[in-house]
């Protein structure tokens, strides 16, 4: 009698975990405008063994003309994500939520349990896609090292290279890239300091066009740029 109703139990909160949950998500442009016919993407891993433990699961709903959709889904584990696409828009940015402190793990293994239905809310902002270019863009990492400590050098961003006399670069005038994201400082345990950034470079002479066609990429081994030096940090002109 104890074993069944040990089991019992244990189906009744593996059904609590069919409850329901609502995300609700408003989605404009860059310049506040909604995006009707976007889609609104849901995803998570099952932490469930009675529900498929380790399997995944999809969810999606279109917005309204106003930019609103509500996505319907049955969430076995304590965290999901989210993100938005639409047609003629760059992908949105990943959105990760979780429901920690509002339910409970059942021992021995039987996995996350849900004890009421969940209602998340949030906003996505695509950009448009406008007039994408071939562009340089490091994305990864690579080491460059300087001629020697102490002293303020020139480094050519299309060609990977220092400027003369230290190596084969060159100096040109309207070109336009930009820096994405921080510039960071780094040491090693050898006594060697390092710059390091994201960046995006328009080969194009006097084109401010500084929007990346992510399918043409012109570097040969994209990386992320890092230019290291002896003790004392790289100085760029």
């Amino acid at each position: 009698m104890s074993k069944c109703r040990i089991m019992i139990t244990f189906l009744f909160l593996a059904n609590c975990g069919c409850a329901g949950e609502r995300l609700y998500v408003k989605v404009v442009d860059d310049e506040g405008h909604p995006v009707p016919s976007a889609t609104v993407n849901v995803d998570f891993t099952s932490s469930h063994v009675m529900l498929g433990e380790g399997s995944s699961h999809h969810y999606e709903a279109k917005t309204d003309t106003n930019g609103n959709a509500v996505v319907k889904f049955n969430c076995t584990t304590s965290d999901f994500a989210w993100h938005v696409e639409a047609d003629g828009y760059y992908r949105g940015n990943i959105h990760c939520e979780n429901f920690n402190g509002e339910d409970v793990i059942i021992p021995p293994g039987v996995g996350f349990v849900k004890l009421h239905e969940h209602e998340k809310r949030g906003e996505a902002v695509l950009y448009r896609k406008k007039n994408p270019q071939s562009m340089y863009a490091y994305t990864r990492e690579m080491d460059i090292k300087s001629p020697r400590a102490n002293g303020r050098y020139g480094f050519d961003l299309q060609c990977f290279d220092w400027l003369p006399p230290h190596g084969k670069g060159k100096v040109v005038e309207a070109f336009y890239g930009k820096i994405y994201g921080d510039i960071a400082m780094g040491w090693s345990y050898q006594g060697v300091s390092s710059v390091s950034f994201l960046y995006y470079f328009n080969p194009t002479p006097n084109d401010r066009n500084l929007e990346w066609d992510r399918k043409n990429n012109l570097c040969d081994k994209p990386g992320k740029l890092e230019i290291s030096i002896n003790h004392t940090p790289m100085l760029l002109p």
